[in-house]
């Protein structure tokens, strides 16, 4: 569907008692390219806002065609190199395209809990708009109200996970608990 990701060059998985355990991808490298994580932590710069429009307008496109990410952190994105922007998807392992068992909603609220660190709630409510704009332009409209409330929903049960798991914090601290970006 013409979404930017690195080359795959091998793939696998390990199972135990028969179901998938462990998956891996190995990738192209990208010379130089960061993770949108990275880049934001360091200020992003003038580009910031540009950066988060494009990646708003092309997950809009991403779920307009029906795949879900499954997995959308800024970890997991990168900006390709002298370009300054969002181009590379990464770890789209569990996503695909329909049907699945989770909605658009869930891929908002890993990029909305992964970025609370990162991201100010003006910053995350403009993407919010940008995506909805972005859907209505793909002939694909997504309710805001009723988005925003399952994106609410999402980030509390990934919040939930990250406090009884603590390895899926990657070594970082716990983001906000309370958060309402999308309806201030």
């Amino acid at each position: 569907r013409h979404f930017q990701c690195a080359l795959p060059l091998a793939a696998g998985v390990f199972t135990r008692l028969g179901c998938p355990h462990y998956q891996f991808l190995i990738t192209a490298e990208i010379p130089e390219a960061r993770t949108l994580l990275e880049v934001l932590e360091g200020g992003g710069g003038a580009r910031r806002g540009d950066l988060l429009a494009e990646l708003a307008r092309e997950l809009a496109r991403l779920h307009a065609l029906g795949f879900l990410h499954h997995d959308l952190h800024l970890r997991n994105l990168l900006v390709a190199p002298g370009t300054g922007r969002a181009r590379y998807i990464l770890d789209a392992w569990r996503g695909g395209p329909p049907p699945q068992l989770r909605s658009p909603a869930y891929d908002l609220a890993c990029l909305f809990l992964d970025g609370a660190a990162v991201l100010e709630p003006q910053e995350q409510r403009q993407f919010f708009h940008e995506y909805l704009a972005g859907r209505a332009a793909q002939a694909r409209p997504a309710d805001g109200t009723l988005l925003a409330r399952r994106t609410a929903h999402a980030r509390a049960a990934l919040y939930a996970q990250l406090v009884a798991e603590t390895g899926r914090r990657h070594g970082r601290p716990l983001p906000p608990k309370d958060w309402n970006a999308l309806c201030t």
